[in-house]
């Protein structure tokens, strides 16, 4: 994970997670070469809509970027730490200082605001 748990400052945990996920868009970019066939005529015509695909990440990738900012401090800690690093309730409590009761909390009210937030993009 990082040093992302040193992060206290929301606005570096945006920071960070907008680098990630535009780091993971260009490695998907570049992997992902659209495939083309020639015409009768000789021209070439691109047969995969990739960049359409690629721009819809992106908005969708901003578009979760823009939730989690809106969440409260704790809840967006307790969402980044599980979503992120898979880490446990236990371990997510002992980090934030609080119970592990207040955490599944955290966590039921940041999924919902993110659900909420992200409807559009089902």
């Amino acid at each position: 994970m990082g040093q992302l748990p040193t992060f206290n400052d929301g606005a570096y945990v945006k920071a960070w997670l907008m680098r990630v996920v535009r780091n993971k868009c260009l490695d998907r970019m570049r992997r992902n070469v659209p495939e083309t066939a020639e015409d009768d005529d000789g021209t070439t015509e691109i047969l995969d809509t990739e960049p359409f695909k690629v721009v819809e990440t992106l908005l969708q990738n901003e578009a979760l970027a823009l939730a989690l900012a809106n969440l409260p401090t704790n809840q967006r800690g307790a969402w980044l730490m599980r979503e992120f690093s898979d880490s446990s309730h236990a371990l997510i409590a002992d980090e934030l200082d609080i119970p592990v009761s207040t955490v599944r909390g955290l966590l039921a009210r940041s999924r919902r605001s993110l659900a909420g937030a992200l409807a559009d993009w089902r």
